[in-house]
């Protein structure tokens, strides 16, 4: 659910045109065909465990990208993101790019 956040949020911030309609058509058949998973009780306790963990290391990630590894995380997922900087320092997320 909150990666659909940020795909929503980025298409809605582009100017009306061609490209931000071809966006959001592209969007609108991927919630069309793929799961939207929950971030629940289990992901909100994960990412407490992490955030603090983070904390005590001098990191911090933005709290939608720790909603997204959370859910990732809990549901035993890999996380596929050309950002794999954002990621790479959260415990149990396996992380591919597929642009590598």
């Amino acid at each position: 659910a909150q990666t659909l956040y940020e795909l929503q949020r980025g298409v809605l911030l582009l100017a009306d045109g061609r490209r931000r309609d071809y966006i959001a058509h592209y969007i609108e058949g991927i919630q069309a065909t793929l799961p939207i998973l929950p971030y629940d009780e289990t992901a909100a306790c994960w990412q407490a465990a992490e955030t603090v963990r983070l904390k005590s290391l001098g990191i911090t990630p933005s709290f939608v990208d720790m909603q997204i590894a959370a859910v990732a995380a809990v549901n035993g997922l890999i996380l596929v993101t050309r950002n794999t900087q954002d990621f790479h320092h959260f415990n149990d997320l396996l992380l591919e790019n597929w642009f590598n």
